[in-house]
This record gives structure tokens, sequence and C-alpha cells, in this order.
């Protein structure tokens, strides 16, 4: 409500909630807001009414930069805070969030081999990996870092790195157009994400920038108490309860949270690839109970719709991702780190592995500051889900 009087912005059904509030300070809040909206006149009031925050950060070039580097500063200063681009999960600070987005402050991963972050920034990363010394791995929440090949050029791609390379007292060689179009043509046949460790054995992490890394390790807490008192409870009254007195507008801002990760495969921004079903689409029967469940433990029930399987080809090839088609001519993977659909003719396969786990990340709870917040995303989840025509089950 403040910060709706902050920003001079009227919504009479939040003021009218809140004056029926049976909280004592909610309702004396609520009725200063009315002054203010129907008593004051605020025409002499300079200054009274914030200016709309700003969301774009400017970023200085270093000196060290002249000429074209600088102006590719600029530009990849730009890009990095696109929408859905690099800040959404690396933040203005460059510092990450959490155990989800590492830091790319004073890491070897951007300050090192500019071919391996090339690299990663094409194809994209998934994948257990160290940065910082601190471990970053899917196992605990930890969504595929976005392959940028489809989304930036050359030009681009090379104007973002050099940013990252010289932002946050980072100093490192700018990146030129010429080097990302050497690897983007190496690497075209490329059609799953980098696994760290694959990367580390053709280009491995220089030995004096880990050591020196050690500085910028981050400050990491995870909520451990909730995943625990979560997973003791039964599924049914978590359920309930988050029907009772979860909120769905705060779920709704939770879901598109850079922390709570959700988006960024359910619903994500700029154009990239979803590895998760659109909730308003979603055609499901899960009782409210297995929704829980599926939030909790995601890998013991997977949607053989977006199971995700390995097809080994008889000449030992490997493709990763969700089966999109299968029959007797061909099978056909979605994949994210690739803008087409991946297409292996039946005669060239050799065998389909099933995965055991779930694409949907464990311990995401853990991201989580309280059980408020808990039913809140819960309850968003529950009412949205197949909200463009499916029945839902409650019990």
């Amino acid at each position: 409500m403040w910060l709706h009087q902050q920003h001079d912005v009227r919504n009479e059904e939040l003021l009218a909630e809140l004056l029926a509030s049976k909280v004592p300070h909610a309702a004396v809040a609520a009725a200063t807001v009315k002054h203010f909206w129907h008593d004051v006149d605020q025409t002499g009031a300079g200054g009274f009414v914030a200016e709309p925050e700003q969301e774009f950060v400017k970023f200085d070039p270093p000196a060290r930069l002249a000429g074209a580097d600088r102006k590719a500063y600029e530009m990849g200063a730009e890009i990095y805070q696109r929408e859905a681009h690099c800040m959404t999960c690396h933040q203005a600070h460059g510092k990450g969030m959490g155990i989800i987005y590492p830091s790319l402050v004073g890491s070897p991963w951007v300050l090192g081999s500019e071919e391996r972050l090339t690299k990663s920034v094409l194809h994209g990363l998934w994948g257990p990996m160290t940065v910082n010394g601190q471990a970053y791995d899917p196992a605990r929440g930890v969504p595929p870092m976005t392959a940028f090949r489809a989304l930036l050029n050359d030009e681009e791609t090379a104007a973002v790195l050099t940013f990252v390379r010289n932002t946050w007292g980072n100093n490192a060689a700018a990146v030129t157009a010429e080097s990302v179009a050497n690897v983007r043509q190496e690497t075209a046949s490329r059609s799953t994400f980098w696994n760290p460790d694959e990367l580390l054995a053709a280009h491995p992490l220089e030995p004096d920038l880990v050591a020196a890394s050690a500085s910028h390790a981050p400050e990491i807490k995870t909520n451990t108490a909730l995943e625990k008192e979560l997973l003791a409870s039964d599924p049914v009254v978590l359920a309930r309860v988050a029907r009772a007195r979860g909120n769905v507008a705060r779920g709704k801002k939770l879901f598109y949270d850079a922390r709570s990760t959700c988006y960024t495969c359910h619903d994500p921004l700029g154009g990239a690839a979803r590895i998760g079903p659109h909730l308003p689409d979603l055609k499901t029967t899960l009782a409210d109970a297995e929704v829980v469940e599926s939030i909790l433990q995601p890998s013991k029930r997977i949607d053989p719709e977006y199971a995700q399987v390995t097809v080994v080809t008889t000449e030992g090839r490997q493709f990763t991702g969700i089966k999109a088609t299968d029959n007797n001519r061909e099978v056909v993977l979605s994949n994210p780190a690739q803008s087409e659909p991946i297409r292996i003719a039946r005669t060239e396969i050799e065998e389909i592995i099933d995965s055991p786990v779930s694409l949907m990340p464990a311990n995401l709870v853990q991201l989580l500051k309280d059980r408020r917040e808990f039913n809140d995303l819960l309850r968003y989840v529950l009412e949205t889900r197949g909200s463009m025509g499916v029945t839902q089950q409650t019990d």
C-alpha cells in the first residue's frame, strides 16, 4: 500500500481490503493512505511522489579500454541488462544469486580462456561445476545456462564478454567479433549444452586465477530447515494450507523472481526455449498433494512428455533432450541449447536411455525465505496450472 502511495498509484480495491483488516496497524496505515488520497491536496507537495526507479545501470568503461574496445564495452553493458539476458541471473553486481547462479566477479571462468568462455555462452552450460570455491549442481536446483548463439550475433557476443571481463574489478583482454566467429564456426555442429567437465578437459582452469578467486568466495545462504519441515509434512495438509493462506499475487511474483528460477524453464523470457510445461496450458489430473510432491521431490514422478532421454547413435554420438516425435522413421528431440529440433533417423539409433532424474531440479524450496513464501508460490502454481480449461483435483 505504501509503495502505491509513494508512486502515486491509487488502488482502491487494495485500500478497501486493508481498511477492513482485522490487523490494527494495517487498518491504521490504510486510513492514513486514504487521508492522503482523498483529503490532501498534493499539488504543492513537491517531491512527495518519488520518480519511478530506473532499472538500467550506467557502467563506466575502465580507462584501460580505448577505441573499439571501449565501444564494445558500452554495447556489452546494454546487452547484459536486456530482459532475460545475463543480469536476470547474475544481477547488476555480478555476484549471482545463492547456490543457483554463480558469481562473475573474479571468476576464472570469466577471466581465463576466451575460447572456453565463448563456447559456454554460445551453447550454454549445464552440469556440476565449481566457481570461486562454491559448488553449483543441477541436483541442487541449478538450471542450465542459456545458449545465446541464436540470440546474439558475433559482435554482440564479443561485446558482452568484453563487458563481464572488465567490470566489478575484473581485468582481462577484450574479446573480438572475429574470435567469436571462429569459435561459432568450429562448434557449429554442437546440439547440446556443454558439460563443465567436458569444457575443462579441453580448457583447464588457470591455477593462478583459481588461487586468486578464493578471495571472491560468495556467502551462500540456503533454507534447509524449511525444506526439512516441508518434507516431513503431509502433502495433503501442505496443499490445503497453501490454498487457505497463500497469496496468488505474491506467488506469481516469486514464480518470476530469478531467486526461485521457476520461470526460466516454465515461461522463459526473450524467446528462450521452454524446457518445462507452461502452467496455464498444463493438461494434468494430478491432485493438489501430488503437485506438492512434484515440487519437493521432482524425480519421484516424471511426466513422460517432459522426460529427458539420451539417444546413442550407431556411430557413438549422443544427443540429449525431450522427445518431440517418436515414430518408425525418426526420433526428434527438443533441446534448449539448439534453436532447431534434433532429428535422428531410426536406422541410425543404437540405444535410447531414459533419465531417472527430472529436468526440474530438487531442493528449490531451499531458496525460499519462509513458509509464507512456499504457501504463496504453491497457491499460484495450484491455481494457475491448467487454468486454460483443465479441471483440477484439490484432494
